[in-house]
């Protein structure tokens, strides 16, 4: 970009000038930007894949401090203050990365001058969808593809999409110089978190504010993070001694991530990192590089026990705490080990692989004694050992915890294949206990036998406030009997996944339902003959062929001079992900037999992604012809892409 281009960006508020846009479109287009030199870090927990560290003089060891990250990728720390080589780099001014932080301050200190004042320039009022393009078209001229090294013996490299490498001072870093445009164009960026998986931090005398941190942080959503703390000025020649103060904000360390696996995280690196977050709220995730449940690891409960101790004084203000270990001895005794109510804490995943006879971690005089108080606990999370153990038919507890409204209940397998599975009907009714839960998860969870379970006589069941359900590797009598305890209840959505579905019937009032990888003998009819909903999602089901749509096209009238009746009569919409066992042809008799038929609803939305049948031109004009929305966008074996243009039903071959 010229000088002025640069003035104006570092300079930018709600009624910047039209031309900026322009400008910084046009240059998008014709940049590109020279490959750096990354320096190998030595990272032992895999997370970062590379780092840049330069600096200016001695205070204190960065290293340690990034084994904690759990999403970074590239770390580069540029400041005066570290313990490795000095290498001088020349001030940079006019950076993106400035004109962004200041416009968003800008934005979010005249926050109500805005509202009632919009811009009404070319730049904050081009059509969404304009900018969509120009912002992926500028997000591309940014990526490129690294081949990744060779792991193991007979794997070949793959290629992975990353940052193009660029000076963390450039006047054209993405998205930054693009968001500084306006505030109308930061938001459009904001619903994108790949664009906000490189965030650049400055920490000299007028510091990126914590407010634009956090709004990244939170736009860049769970995706993969290259962070780059710096300077504009780093000449060795001038000191800094806040520096290390700034860079030492409470709210950098209110996220911690440790280790427990065979390299632990350090404890002085636990204590420091709680000691710089103040009193700030914490979310801490305790988890292992390797979560193999075939590799076991005697020695986790023991280091687990110690950072659970180090904790311990922390509990009062954790807002999350996500605990993912291998054996059950390694899980926090959060429900027992504590000093009061928990009052901030939010969010709770403890989850464990094997149920093991590791008991010398739970050998210690507890101080504390439960139940866990916890009134502002949303969302919980628990294997079904934790679930046994502490909640299931224990009514304090379950009224400490009353306020949740997400819960997921996973993993209750047994080194034992004969020990009891838990008790299906006192599992729910202890669900039951929760009166605000909308969305109900259950993974992996082996019941009572079918043969020692008795007809459900006691009380009824209510679950009145639920809206999603999600069943994951559950059989199909243990699906049918849940049913029928919530078949009452007008579900929003309904995932199964991985499941047996032959004697399942009962899930007539769910409004989207989701088949997701169910074997290629399961016959999906059963349960869609009786289904009221009106979409339906398959993704990567080899049960999805031929068959299954002819199954879904015959009529179902008990005269051959009624109306016909179809399966599924409501269905309108119809999404299919990952599924390429069936023809186009088959799907097109599909839709035509449900258009000729007066006693269900026409199929007016199709969507078809990922793996899937080639389609042809004619095809593709018959379905745009039939239906209101009509996608198409699928991959063959062989790595060819059958996409249909939405406005024309083109069939585009790439």
């Amino acid at each position: 970009m010229n000088s002025t281009s640069d003035s104006n960006i570092a300079n930018l508020g709600p009624h910047s000038q039209n031309g900026v846009a322009t400008a910084v479109v046009k240059e998008y287009a014709r940049v590109r930007l020279q490959c750096g030199t990354h320096v190998c870090f030595g990272d032992p927990t895999g997370a970062i894949k590379y780092s840049t560290i330069r600096s200016t003089s001695t205070t204190y060891s960065l290293k340690t401090q990034f084994r904690r990250t759990d999403r970074y990728e590239c770390i580069t720390w540029q400041t005066y203050h570290t313990k490795l080589e000095a290498k001088p780099v020349h001030p940079r001014y006019g950076s993106a990365i400035r004109a962004f932080s200041n416009a968003f301050a800008y934005r979010t200190s005249m926050e109500g001058f805005q509202r009632r004042h919009r811009s009404k320039g070319l730049a904050a009022n081009l059509p969404t969808e304009v900018l969509i393009d120009i912002f992926k078209f500028a997000y591309q001229e940014h990526r490129t593809l690294l081949r990744s090294h060779l792991q193991g013996y007979n794997k070949l490299p793959s290629l992975k999409e990353t940052w193009i490498y660029e000076e963390p001072l450039s006047a054209t870093l993405f998205p930054f110089a693009v968001a500084a445009v306006c505030p109308r164009w930061c938001d459009v960026l904001a619903g994108v978190p790949e664009y906000w998986t490189r965030l650049v931090i400055l920490v000299d005398e007028d510091p990126t504010d914590p407010i634009t941190i956090r709004s990244c942080l939170q736009w860049s959503g769970d995706s993969p993070l290259s962070v780059t703390i710096t300077r504009e000025n780093l000449d060795p020649n001038q000191s800094d001694e806040q520096e290390p103060h700034r860079s030492r904000v409470p709210e950098y360390w209110t996220r911690l991530v440790i280790l427990v696996d065979e390299d632990p995280t350090d404890p002085i690196t636990i204590r420091s990192c709680l000691q710089w977050s103040g009193d700030s709220p914490l979310s801490v995730t305790i988890t292992r590089e390797n979560l193999d449940p075939n590799q076991s690891d005697e020695q986790e409960p023991h280091r687990s026990r110690t950072i659970h101790d180090l904790l311990q004084p922390h509990t009062s203000r954790m807002e999350s705490l996500i605990v993912s270990v291998l054996h059950r001895g390694s899980l926090p005794d959060i429900f027992t080990d504590r000093g009061g109510p928990v009052t901030k804490l939010k969010t709770l995943v403890l989850s464990n692989f094997l149920d093991d006879n590791f008991k010398a971690a739970n050998q210690r005089s507890r101080k504390f004694r439960g139940p866990l108080d916890a009134p502002s606990l949303n969302e919980l999370s628990v294997s079904g050992h934790c679930f046994r153990d502490h909640l299931l038919g224990n009514s304090l507890q379950m009224s400490k915890i009353a306020n949740i409204t997400s819960f997921r209940l996973s993993g209750h397998g047994f080194i034992d294949e004969h020990a009891p599975g838990l008790p299906l009907w006192e599992t729910l009714r202890t669900l039951s206990q929760l009166p605000r839960m909308d969305n109900l998860t259950i993974s992996d969870v082996r019941f009572d036998a079918l043969a020692y379970r008795e007809r459900y006589t006691g009380s009824p069941i209510s679950l009145p406030r639920l809206q999603t359900v999600a069943f994951e590797k559950l059989a199909s009598a243990d699906l049918e009997a849940i049913h029928v305890i919530i078949k009452g209840i007008q579900l929003a959505s309904a995932i199964i996944k991985e499941c047996t579905v032959d004697t399942l019937s009962n899930v007539n009032l769910v409004g989207y339902l989701t088949f997701d990888a169910i074997d290629v003998t399961q016959d999906l009819t059963v349960v869609l003959d009786g289904w009221s909903g009106g979409v339906l999602s398959l993704r990567d089901s080899p049960c999805v062929h031929d068959w299954f749509f002819q199954a879904m096209s015959r009529d179902l009238a008990a005269s051959p001079y009624s109306y016909s009746y179809l399966s599924a009569p409501n269905l309108s919409e119809v999404i299919i992900t990952d599924c390429d066992m069936f023809s186009v042809s088959a799907l097109r008799d599909f839709i035509y037999a449900r258009h000729r038929s007066h006693g269900v609803r026409r199929i007016r939305n199709l969507t078809v992604t990922g793996r899937g049948p080639a389609i042809t031109a004619e095809d593709a004009e018959w379905f745009r012809g039939c239906l209101q929305r009509f996608l198409w966008n699928t991959v063959q074996p062989d790595g060819k892409r059958y996409k249909v243009n939405l406005f024309s039903a083109q069939v585009i071959v790439t």
